[in-house]
């Protein structure tokens, strides 16, 4: 299921625009174009400030994929697969299936991004040198020599600083910060455990993620932070950027708790054998209604005959995209979902894996298969409630009490 726009494929890799992006696109845009630009080009028309800033917009948000390419490329240079890279609120991210196999893989790969952001901040700021020249008279006086730079050696002025500032920020050693996945690479070379180094770096990443939202919290309040300045929305958007390292860093070792108990589980072990009731596919949605959705209180029905087998699946949900009126016409096969269009999976496939593939597409179950009929159901819910008792159980690697040291 797609949350935002794609927009093609960079080296296999699917380029997607979160909707979250339009909301970041217009504040970059306004605060250059009604504040940042008429400031250092009072003799500007409004509708070229505006232009250059839309511009710029465009520009920063092109060198943040640039950004996430460099991480994907390295990524798939140790066979790490990307899926995609969604670019969104706070920036960027490539999405990668698993972690890393070593603390060198994490390192490079998480390291090739900040140094890609300050390389092409250097590169804006020198094309600058060489397209632009200040007057003598003003080369002491900043505001006055922006105010002599035409309009691409002004974009060329605000995208090289920013992008030092984007590569700066994500040095920070706060996970999930590319400085962050390096100093977890770090810690993993030291204590050869990716789970401890992920507990280790996830619980600097908070730290720096509390420290946002109070500094957010103090700015919304009035008070004056050195560089930052103050103010409310200053200050809530401090806050904001702490709440979502928070949320990602907690996030990120509860992912590799999960993987951990799941990585030599197979699926005919969480699988739910005693498959759902069948319904014929030509019999009305009517029947599906009265005689199983409301009779049974399942949620999810088989589709098929005993010549046919199982054709596919239906949802209650399905019943919906059928005007009431019309379930004594409509036959089931008509809103089913056909076994060859449904995810799958194999009795001995591995947990994690499928957990990842139903994350991935977005859906509650998947059909599992064994020489061509199906054998089970692995439902989201079912390898949910099988983590929770073995994290309390002290099953697998994991101690008691894992899943809810991960939330903490």
């Amino acid at each position: 299921m797609s949350h935002g726009i794609n927009i093609g494929r960079i080296s296999g890799i699917r380029i997607t625009l979160d909707w979250s992006l339009i909301l970041i696109f217009l504040l970059v845009a306004f605060n250059l174009g009604a504040e940042v630009f008429p400031t250092w080009h009072p003799g500007w028309s409004p509708l070229l400030s505006w232009a250059v800033a839309i511009a710029a917009a465009v520009l920063f948000f092109a060198s943040v994929l640039v950004h996430e390419l460099s991480h994907a490329l390295v990524a798939k240079i140790y066979d790490v697969p990307v899926r995609s890279i969604t670019l969104f609120l706070f920036g960027g991210v490539a999405n990668i299936d698993h972690d890393p196999d070593s603390p060198k893989e994490e390192a490079l790969i998480a390291g090739v991004g900040p140094l890609t952001s300050i390389a092409l901040g250097i590169g804006f700021i020198i094309l600058l040198r060489l397209l632009s020249t200040v007057p003598t008279g003003a080369a002491d006086n900043p505001l006055a020599a922006l105010e002599h730079l035409g309009p691409v050696a002004t974009l060329l002025a605000w995208l090289g600083p920013i992008n030092i500032l984007v590569g700066v920020f994500n040095v920070i050693p706060a996970f999930p910060l590319d400085g962050g996945r390096v100093f977890r690479a770090l810690l993993w070379a030291l204590t050869r455990d990716l789970r401890t180094a992920t507990r280790w770096a996830s619980r600097a990443g908070q730290a720096f993620a509390w420290m946002l939202i109070i500094t957010g919290v103090a700015m919304a309040f009035g008070i004056q932070v050195p560089v930052f300045g103050g103010g409310l929305v200053q200050g809530l958007w401090f806050a904001f950027i702490g709440w979502f390292l928070n949320t990602a860093a907690v996030a990120s070792y509860r992912q590799v708790i999960i993987r951990e108990l799941l990585q030599d589980v197979p699926v005919r072990r969480l699988m739910r054998c005693q498959l759902p009731p069948t319904i014929d596919p030509q019999s009305p949605v009517s029947t599906l209604v009265d005689d199983y959705l409301l009779a049974t209180g399942q949620a999810l029905f088989l589709v098929g005959n005993p010549i046919q087998g199982t054709v596919g699946v239906v949802r209650a949900r399905d019943v919906q995209i059928v005007p009431r009126e019309q379930w004594p016409m409509t036959p089931v096969s008509w809103i089913m979902h056909a076994v060859a269009d449904l995810p799958q999976t194999a009795p001995d496939d591995n947990a994690f894996e499928a957990l990842q593939t139903l994350g991935r597409l977005d859906v509650d179950e998947m059909l599992v298969m064994e020489n061509g009929s199906m054998v089970g159901l692995l439902r989201r819910q079912d390898i949910a409630r099988w983590l929770e008792l073995e994290s309390h159980n002290g099953g697998g690697r994991a101690r008691p009490g894992t899943l809810a040291d991960s939330q903490s």
